[in-house]
């Protein structure tokens, strides 16, 4: 059992059975999803939490999804962050018109803040919505923006506009220039000391 003490959070896409069987159709029900991390959980252990949108949900999607996840948090206690990940539209399957704005994707950070409150950390995954994106979103209540990502290669196949990766002095200069503190962090959230 040595190292499995977490488990990510991927798979979760959007709760909506609808929306989910048009967007990741095969994938465990959203039903199963929570099930296996309240099982988990339930074992003592914790785990993250994704939301990829910005696809062919609404808002009203993205709110029923983190109020799954409230429920489930306010039972089990077990989710570490939540990660709402921005859909990359370009090489995807998935036919729409929409385009997420940073106005909704700075919304949805606000909103997953209010909303999940009883989830101690929010994620600005700026992989998926810029940098410089997610250096807004800190003041929109996330409080994480993952890391480095020396070579990023999912999202960007997927045509994220974002950096394909960054340099730590880089990632540290911005954060320092946008008035915050860099901590370095395992996977846990615990502080590391270096």
């Amino acid at each position: 059992e040595y190292g499995v003490d977490s488990m990510p959070g991927g798979g979760a896409e959007i709760f909506d059975e609808e929306i989910r069987q048009k967007i990741c159709h095969g994938k465990v029900s959203s039903e199963n999803w929570l099930k296996i991390h309240k099982l988990w959980h339930d074992k003592g252990r914790q785990s993250n939490v994704t939301m990829l949108f910005g696809h062919i949900e609404e808002r009203r999607h993205r709110i029923d999804h983190m109020l799954r996840l409230r429920a489930l948090q306010d039972e089990s206690g077990g989710f570490n962050a939540f990660i709402p990940l921005v859909w990359q539209r370009d090489n995807s399957y998935i036919q729409t018109d929409k385009i997420m704005d940073s106005e909704e994707i700075l919304k949805t950070i606000a909103i997953s803040r209010l909303v999940l409150d009883n989830i101690k950390n929010i994620k600005a995954y700026w992989a998926t919505m810029t940098l410089n994106l997610a250096m807004v979103a800190q003041e929109f209540g996330a409080n994480d923006l993952d890391g480095t990502i020396e070579k990023e290669s999912i999202q960007s196949a997927g045509g994220a506009k974002s950096a394909k990766g960054t340099n730590l002095k880089t990632f540290i200069e911005m954060i320092k220039t946008a008035n915050l503190t860099p901590v370095e962090r395992d996977s846990l959230y615990n502080e590391l000391k270096t």
